[in-house]
This record gives structure tokens, C-alpha cells and sequence, in this order.
């Protein structure tokens, strides 16, 4: 209100001269001509300050309102033009804005307010979601520099113009320049709201959560009508913990600006820390409908998905922000990850490979290529099919490069343990084995590494005391629900089962840990369900072939299921398929406890070995007598 006065205040005296007022006042002898000029300027400047005022602050409705006034009485008053612009540009609408500056600033090329309009409209447009803009960013944010730039060489005290400096060098990582220009700007209006806001979020940034609070709120006490303070606010609260606080902040901001897709997706990463999933995930809905592009609340919402089990909409979500911004390898590399979990390894390997070669993720795809490759094959129906291919020595090769780089990273050897396995490469593999298990433990990581290791050998008695040995290095809640996820991913589940009861010793009320054991305790039932119809197969209709392949779905569910493996095993040796059999007589004697069985089990696998070797021997005979007779064929050909 206080506004609008000046204005009809101004307007009155504009009008009162305009009449012949003037020479009432000339009459008076203690008021020069030159003296009510300089009162009338000084009215309209105020008039002036205040608009762009109400502009900074965010109050558009009322700043247009009152330079729509002026615009009629005067369409050629270029301070209340160039002031409509700016207008135009903070409230995003860029296609009028432009045109208007189009037309505006090649005739008035000394306005400094013209040359703010366009640079923020340049930074505007770069951070839009329009490829077209976004590709040229960098080249956009120049040419914003250099209109801020004239607008400073043209009025040295726009302190707007230094705010939006600071602004650009703090999107660029620049803090400490950042704050510099903020700085010249409070220099000039030590009041200006924004620079403060803009200062707290260097503080912020940089780790000073207490000073940065106190600017916010210095920020909201000058302008209250600052939705940006607010959220700004809300995340140092959320940094600090003071949830309820932070969301207090946050309905706040969305009550001046509820269109805010940041503060919606901050709110949902809030809600799901209070364990209000729901709401968060309501709340990320929201972000994502206000504003598509924001690839932020695709990342929450998977990860809500992911920790309820649900792998489907937790990779769809994924695929989604990708879709928005392909160049995010954190995302591929995450897809990646759920694929394989879900059992999908084609479309695991394809996210995973992409990734090969790219700068800090190299290593993350190499490892996830194996794990890939190795969940498949040890679907015995698959091995036939990949055993051979070109890709799995490629991907051993890549392995052996970034073990160069890295020396010390017992994970790229268990991937080169995997790999070598698949590759046939006994020699290799038990060399990359025996560096795995020498190797000193560093910490709770390189233990799992071990323990994986032994795994993927299928010593399972090794495999489990090492496991054991890792809860010992476990030291928080946290702990545990890590060891206990490993144990998870390589389907281990008897030590899984016993970490995750550790954890609840800590925490009995653990909604990750109750879950997850539920889980686990429900995949051993599916797998005991599925080794019970192999044994029908198997008696009543004395089919071998389904019988087996229940028997394989079965460890499919859990590989540690002792009597789902040994009737796979011996299904395997009555239909004569030797190579496989072996493969699982080895899987069986990992699980075996009885070092009596055990020992049983390795003279089976000798006696199937020797059995093996005696039918390759007949083949390669029949193969090197067939060889003979047909380079006896060419040479009587010659």
C-alpha cells in the first residue's frame, strides 16, 4: 500500500506542474523552479526503486499493475519499459521478454536494465529444460556475464547486476568468487534480501550451517514473501535434523510459490527420513508433474521402490530420469545394479557396458559385467550359451587393465576371479584366489571381498567363516544392514539371516532389518516349495527334465538349499550330462558340513572327472581319424 501512495503522489505532482501548479509554487520565494524539478525527479526515482523493489522481492501482480499506469500515460518511458522487461524475464516469460528486447535495446543500447534483462534471460534459458539451450550453456552463461558486465560499466552501484554475477560463479562451483560479488552488492543496498539469501547458500555450501540459518532469516525478516529463503532455510534445518522444522519451513515457501518442483522433491526426501513413505512418495509425484525435467524425484522414488523390494518400478523410474538426461552414469549404474537383482542380465550387461570406459565409473561396470555374466552362467541351461563368447574374455581383458590402475582393489579381483572362472582359466583363477585370500583386510569391504570369493568357488564353509568374521568388524547398525545386503545380493542367505538378527539386537523396531529378513525367510520358502515338486517329478512321473528344472529354480531362490543341489546333481549324472554334474557335485560338497560327506563327494566328482576324460579321449580319437582321412582326401586331390 505504502507503494501505491508514492505513485499517486508522484503522478499528483506530474499533474499539478503539468497544469500551471508551477507558478503557484514559483510564487513562493523560498522554492525555485530548479528546486521543485529536482523534489519531482526524486519522487519519480523513488517510484522507480520501489517497482523494481516489488520486482526483486517477487511481487509481480502489483509491480505490472502500476508500470502498465505508467506505460499508458508514456509508452516511450524507457525506465518503466526496461523495469516491464525484467518483469517479464523473473516471471519466465521468455518469448515476450525477448521480443521486447529485441525491439528495446538496440535504441536504447545505454539502458543498464535492458542489459540485466537479457542476461538473466540468458541464464534462464540455460538452465531450462529445452536441449537447445542446455547444449549451448556454457556459451550462454558467457555472453549473461557479459551483459552484466555492461550494465555495471553503464551504473557501477546495480547491485543486481553483481547479485547475478555471484549467482553464475556460484552454479559454477566458484564459491569464494561468489561471495565477492555478493558482497559488492550488499556494499551498495546492505539490505538487498537476495544477496543475504545467496550469501547463506555459499555458508551453507560451504559448512557454516549456523551463519547460514541466520542469513535466511535475516532474508525472510526483510522480504517475507521469499519462497526461496524459506526452502533455503528448510535445508539447513533438514542438514541439522530438525525435520518438523524443515518441513514448517518448507510449507512456507510453497504457500507464496506452490508451482516449486525443488521444494516438492525436498519435502518427499524429508517425509521418507520420518518413515512417512507414502507422502513422500506423493510429494515426489508432485515435483515430477510441476516440472518433468527435474530428474531429482525419479532418483527418490526409485529408491523408496528398490527398499520395498520392488525392482520393476524402481528401474522404470530410473529409466525415466534417463530419459530426461541420458548423461547420468550414477542412474545406468543403478539400473544396472536392479537389472541384475531382478535376474534381467541382458539388460544388466547393456547398462553395465555402456559405462565401460567412462571416467570414475570404469571400475563399478567392470566389477558389475562380472557379476553379471556369473549370475547368469550359473544358470546351468545358459552356460552353454555364453560359456564361449567373445564378450567374456573382452570383459576380462578390460578387468586386467583397470587392475593396473587400481592394484589395491581386492573387488576388480573378485571380478577377475569370476571372470577367470567363466573363461575356463583354471591357472588364473586360482592365482587371483590365493591374492584375494592373502591380501591384508583393510576394512569391513575387503573382508566381504574374501568371503565372495570363496563364494563364487562355491567353498562355502570358507565363504560362511569369513562372513562371520566380518560381522566382528561391523561397529553400528549400519554395519550390519551392509554386511547383511552383500549377504543378500550373493543370495548367502543362512549368514544374511544371522547378521540381520545382530542388527535387531540393536535396533528390535528396524524397519530395513525386519523387512529384509522377511524376505529372505520368504525366498527359502519359495525354494523349499519348488525342491519339493522337483521330488514329485522326480517319483511320481519319473521325468527327469522337469524334475532337474525345478530342482534348478529351486537354487535359483537360494543356491545354499543343500537338498535342492544334490538332487540336481545326481538328475544331472543318471542323464549322462558329466560336465554339468560335476559342476554341481562341487556345489554340494561347499554345502556339506560332515567332513565324512565331503570326502564322499570329492571321490564322486574324481570318479565322474576320470569317466569325463575317457569319453574326450574316444571323441578327440574319432576326431583326429576323421582329420586324417579327409587330408588324405586332398592330398590324392592334388
Amino acid at each position: 500500500m505504502r507503494l501505491s501512495k508514492t505513485l499517486v503522489i508522484t503522478s499528483a505532482v506530474i499533474g499539478l506542474v503539468a497544469s500551471g501548479f508551477y507558478a503557484d509554487v514559483q510564487a513562493k520565494p523560498r522554492k525555485s523552479p530548479k528546486t521543485t524539478q529536482k523534489v519531482v525527479k526524486v519522487q519519480i526515482a523513488k517510484t522507480y526503486n520501489d517497482i523494481d523493489k516489488m520486482i526483486d522481492y517477487g511481487n509481480y501482480a502489483a509491480a505490472d499493475r502500476l508500470l502498465n499506469n505508467l506505460l499508458k500515460k508514456n509508452p516511450n518511458d524507457i525506465s518503466a519499459r526496461s523495469l516491464y522487461i525484467i518483469s517479464l524475464v523473473k516471471q519466465d516469460k521468455f518469448d515476450v521478454a525477448q521480443s521486447q528486447l529485441n525491439k528495446y535495446l538496440p535504441k536504447f543500447s545505454k539502458n543498464a536494465n535492458l542489459h540485466y534483462a537479457q542476461g538473466v534471460l540468458l541464464v534462464k534459458r540455460q538452465a531450462s529444460s529445452d536441449m537447445e539451450y542446455r547444449e549451448k550453456s556454457e556459451e550462454l552463461l558467457k555472453r549473461a556475464q557479459n551483459e552484466f558486465n555492461t550494465a555495471l560499466i553503464i551504473n557501477p552501484r546495480y547491485y543486481q547486476a553483481y547479485n547475478a554475477l555471484g549467482v553464475i560463479e556460484l552454479n559454477t562451483g566458484n564459491w569464494n568468487k561468489a561471495r565477492q560479488y555478493f558482497g559488492r552488492a550488499l556494499e551498495v543496498d546492505p539490505n538487498y534480501a537476495t544477496a543475504i539469501d545467496n550469501l547463506g547458500t555459499v555458508d551453507y555450501l560451504q559448512g557454516n550451517h549456523d551463519l547460514a540459518q541466520k542469513r535466511f532469516m535475516k532474508a525472510i525478516s526483510l522480504n517475507p514473501n521469499s519462497s526461496t529463503a524459506y526452502f533455503h532455510l528448510a535445508q539447513v534445518y533438514d542438514k541439522k535434523s530438525g525435520y518438523s522444522k524443515a518441513l514448517d519451513a518448507l510449507d512456507h515457501s510453497l504457500r507464496i510459490k506452490g508451482n516449486s518442483s525443488v521444494a516438492y522433491n525436498l519435502r518427499g526426501e524429508i517425509l521418507k527420513k520420518q518413515g512417512n513413505e507414502a507422502a513422500a512418495i506423493e510429494s515426489f509425484k508432485k515435483s515430477i508433474a510441476l516440472k518433468p525435467e527435474n530428474t531429482k524425484p525419479y532418483v527418490n522414488l526409485a529408491k523408496i521402490y528398490e527398499r520395498r523390494f520392488d525392482n520393476e518400478l524402481a528401474i522404470a523410474s530410473l529409466k525415466s530420469a534417463l530419459a530426461v538426461n541420458p548423461a547420468q552414469y550414477s542412474v545406468k549404474l543403478k539400473v544396472g545394479e536392479l537389472s541384475l537383482l531382478k535376474g534381467d542380465y541382458n539388460e544388466s550387461l547393456k547398462y553395465y557396458s555402456s559405462l565401460v570406459g567412462v571416467e570414475g565409473y570404469n571400475a563399478d561396470a567392470l566389477k558389475g559385467m562380472a557379476n553379471a555374466y556369473f549370475a547368469q552362467v550359473r544358470d546351468t541351461a545358459s552356460k552353454s550359451v555364453i560359456a564361449n563368447k567373445k564378450e567374456l574374455q573382452t570383459a576380462y581383458n578390460n578387468i586386467e587393465k583397470a587392475l593396473q590402475a587400481n592394484p589395491n582393489d581386492l573387488d576388480l579381483y573378485l571380478a577377475k576371479l569370476k571372470m577367470a572362472k567363466l573363461t575356463n582359466q583354471e591357472k588364473a583363477t586360482q592365482e587371483t584366489l590365493d591374492k584375494i585370500v592373502k591380501a591384508p583386510v583393510r576394512d569391513l569391504n575387503d573382508l566381504l571381498a574374501k568371503g565372495d570369493a570363496y563364494y563364487a568357488m562355491n567353498k562355502y564353509q570358507e565363504a560362511k567363516k569369513t562372513f562371520e568374521k566380518s560381522v566382528v568388524f561391523a561397529e553400528s547398525l549400519d554395519d550390519y544392514l551392509y554386511v547383511a545386503e552383500i549377504l543378500t545380493y550373493d543370495k548367502f542367505y543362512p549368514s544374511a539371516k544371522d547378521v540381520l538378527r545382530k542388527a535387531l539386537i540393536v535396533d528390535p523396531t528396524n524397519e530395513e532389518a525386519v523387512h529384509n529378513l522377511n524376505y529372505i525367510m520368504n525366498m527359502e520358502r519359495q525354494s523349499e516349495s519348488l525342491y519339493k515338486d522337483a521330488k514329485f517329478f522326480q517319483k511320481k512321473d519319473k521325468n527327469r527334465v522337469f524334475a532337474r528344472e525345478y530342482a534348478l529354480k529351486a537354487l535359483d531362490y537360494n543356491p545354499t538349499n543343500y537338498d535342492a543341489a544334490l538332487l540336481s546333481a545326481k538328475l544331472c549324472e543318471k542323464q549322462k550330462h558329466y560336465v554339468e554334474a560335476i559342476d554341481a557335485y562341487k556345489v554340494v560338497a561347499g554345502l556339506e558340513i560332515k567332513p565324512r560327506k565331503i570326502k564322499k563327494m570329492n571321490k564322486k566328482i574324481v570318479k565322474l572327472e576320470k569317466k569325463l576324460a575317457k569319453i574326450d579321449k574316444r571323441y578327440m580319437k574319432k576326431e583326429n581319424k576323421e582329420f586324417k582321412k579327409c587330408q588324405d582326401r586332398s592330398t590324392l586331390s592334388l
